[in-house]
């Protein structure tokens, strides 16, 4: 990212404006778009991480309908993330097949179990 920022851009595009140099306006309005479109792109990227990792958490807490809700928000906001793509994937089918659900559920439960007696 250029060390200018967001609001430098900004405020050279509309000096620039002044004098009337369109040329030079529509390079700042350019660069300001580009940079706006990076910053936008990296909060979609942390927040699509999060909805992951909320996925995750509601995943290991054998919510599964809630953990493939939070799974399509990751793709939804990072469309092109493999591994969130594998995932949406992996949880519909897991939510088709409830002999499945039960096998995890008693892993998850025998893990419990031996936590609660270390």
């Amino acid at each position: 990212m250029d060390f200018m920022g967001k609001g430098g851009y900004l405020l050279l595009a509309r000096e620039e404006s002044k004098k009337e140099n369109k040329e030079a306006i529509i390079n700042w309005w350019e660069k300001f778009l580009e940079i706006t479109m990076q910053k936008e792109s990296l909060e979609r990227q942390k927040f699509a991480e999060t909805a992951f990792n909320l996925g995750n958490i509601y995943f290991l807490n054998l919510k599964f309908k809630k953990a493939l809700k939070e799974y399509e928000e990751a793709l939804r906001l990072d469309p092109e993330n493999k591994e969130y793509q594998d995932e949406v994937k992996k949880m519909k089918n897991l939510l088709k097949n409830p002999e499945q659900q039960k096998v995890l559920r008693k892993y998850y439960e025998e893990i419990q179990r031996k936590k609660e007696k270390q």
